[in-house]
């Protein structure tokens, strides 16, 4: 295991992580989860077939184990991610409680979407809160890809801007939960 890669993230038998992305030690998609990516990218995602195809095509299949941690809030982000199957637990420390659960994603959810902006940050940690498998692209190869295809670039785009949209609605909520008052706030 290098230094940057995620804990809990399966290896390839010639030593490096699966899926990280860079070109180098990764496994080839096991059989049927290429298939089973394309399906969820355009039924959950609307992405039209061909622009899923060229998207895949830059992607890789990695396997985290339960508990893994996929990404830490505040590290570089270089990576976007769709979950394929398992499911993702976003979780962010808060002062006086902790680490918080925001949210837990499912196939077909996006996890990382920030890279796909370029030069940002992680804003959450995504831990895997079962074995989760998820197909992984460089940001730097979605970037380009969105850059060199502005067919791919809008539909990207659209498509993040609507799971933006949710996200924002899941933390306002999340934040009603967070900070209404309890029994002991309730006056007679």
């Amino acid at each position: 295991m290098t230094r940057d890669e995620p804990a809990g993230a399966i290896t390839s038998t010639r030593g490096g992580p699966v899926g990280d992305g860079d070109g180098g030690d990764v496994l080839d998609w096991p059989p049927g989860r290429l298939a089973e990516a394309s399906e969820l990218l355009r039924g959950a995602t609307s992405l039209p077939e061909d622009v899923g195809r060229r998207l895949l095509a830059e992607g890789v299949w990695r396997h985290y184990l339960r508990g893994a941690l996929l990404f830490r809030a505040h590290a570089p982000s270089d990576r976007w991610l769709v979950i394929i199957r398992g499911h993702v637990a976003l979780e962010m420390k808060v002062a006086g409680r902790g680490t918080v659960r925001l949210l837990t994603l499912g196939p077909g959810d996006v996890v990382g979407w920030s890279a796909v902006l370029g030069g940002a940050r992680m804003t959450t940690s995504a831990v895997a809160a079962e074995d989760t498998e998820v197909a992984s692209f460089a940001a730097e190869a979605v970037q380009r890809l969105c850059d060199d295809d502005p067919q791919v670039g809008y539909h990207l785009m659209r498509h993040l801007a609507g799971t933006l949209a949710d996200r924002l609605v899941a933390t306002r909520l999340q934040l009603l939960d967070l900070f209404a008052p309890g029994p002991h706030d309730r006056t007679a």
